[in-house]
């Protein structure tokens, strides 16, 4: 998803900028400059919103409802406790 190298450059300027805390908001800060990059920049020039995924209408499965989930004796799997 992200290329290699620019999770190294996170990784090594986030402290330098951050501190301790750039270990954590390098790679954060990455994240959502790049979802950015690729999510909103493209919606703002008009063109149209690709979607790797379809979604298909939802089907009803088959549930468990006639299963006797009891033991042979009635008595819980627990021990009773």
């Amino acid at each position: 998803m992200f290329y290699l190298s620019l999770v190294m450059f996170a990784y090594l300027l986030g402290p330098s900028l951050f501190g301790w805390y750039g270990i954590f908001l390098g790679p954060l800060l990455m994240v959502i400059v790049v979802q950015f990059l690729q999510v909103v920049v493209p919606q703002l020039w008009g063109e149209e919103p690709t979607s790797g995924l379809e979604i298909g209408p939802t089907t009803v499965q088959e549930t468990d409802d006639d299963f006797d989930d009891t033991t042979g004796s009635g008595e819980a799997t627990d021990g009773g406790q």
